[in-house]
Order: structure tokens, then sequence, then C-alpha cells
């Protein structure tokens, strides 16, 4: 699938599916921009989705397609650790930040939906990993350092919270 089909694909979605509903409701800006980082996720970590190798039945068990050991990059001292903690880090940090604004959820919650959206993005990459012969894998690594990503977005999401109510009062 090319990129260019991909971003039309996802432009018609959220003018089909969610524009619609949400345009006459409040925070059309904050959902809009929720909803194209949601989509720079899904391309940064499952596009793209390459089906020419075809279908294939996982020789092995589904734990030999990923990393199941937290930490285990860093703890070998792997070149790139430190980096790809970072980076998924960062990841999750506008899903913590844009969600609170957008759903008064108590921060429990949106804890939980960031666990919820990167084990959803893991598994997806597991699953691609096993059937479709994707050079993407599962790290359980990565849903612990996003997980964190999206604490830290909460915590920006509450001061700018503040700030703003400053600023109104």
């Amino acid at each position: 699938m090319s990129t260019t089909f991909t971003y039309l694909l996802m432009i018609l979605i959220y003018f089909g599916l969610f524009w619609r509903k949400w345009r006459f409701k409040n925070k059309l800006i904050l959902r809009t921009l929720f909803y194209i980082y949601v989509c720079l996720v899904i391309d940064v970590t499952l596009l793209p989705i390459n089906i020419t190798a075809g279908f294939h039945l996982p020789g092995s068990s589904l734990f030999s397609y990923g990393n199941f050991l937290p930490f285990i990059d860093l703890i070998k001292n792997r070149p790139y650790a430190i980096r790809e903690i970072v980076l998924n880090v960062i990841m999750l940090i506008p899903f913590g930040v844009l969600y609170p604004l957008i759903y008064d959820k108590k921060p429990s919650n949106i804890i939980m939906m960031a666990l919820l959206f990167s084990f959803s993005i893991e598994s997806l990459q597991l699953f691609m990993s096993a059937f479709l012969a994707s050079c993407r894998t599962f790290d359980i690594t990565d849903i612990i350092t996003n997980t964190f990503g999206g604490m830290i977005g909460i915590i920006i999401s509450y001061l700018i919270k503040q700030i703003w109510s400053s600023f109104k009062a």
C-alpha cells in the first residue's frame, strides 16, 4: 500500500466518519489534532504493511516473535537501547496531553488508555511479525516506556489546564 494511498484513506476516514460527528461538538481542533496524532503513530509503528511475502503460520511459539523481557536491550548494553527508550517515551507524550484535554477522565483512566493504546500497537506488531513476515516486533519495553510517556503528557496537560484557568480568571 503506497504512502499516498494510506494518507488519502486516513483523510477519507476523518471526513467520512469523524468530522461530521465532531464539527458541532466542542473541541473540534483538539479532536482533529488527536486524530492526526493517532494516524502518525500508526504510520510510524505499523506501516507499511508488506503482504507481498504472503501469509504464513508461525514456525514456532509467538514468544519467539517478540521481546518479552523488560529493558533487555538496555541490560545487554545494545547501542540503540537508550535511543529507543527515549523515542518511545516521546511518542506517547502527545497522547497524555491531548486525551485529557478532550475527555474529562481521571488520570488513572488516561494511563490505562495509554497502556491499552501501546499494547494494541505492540500486539498488532506481534501479529504482523508472526503471520505476515513483517519486520515489526513486539517489545514489552515499548509498552512500559510508552505508558511512561503518556504519564508525562498527563502532567503537561494538567499544567496547561492550570495556566489556561489562570488566564481566564
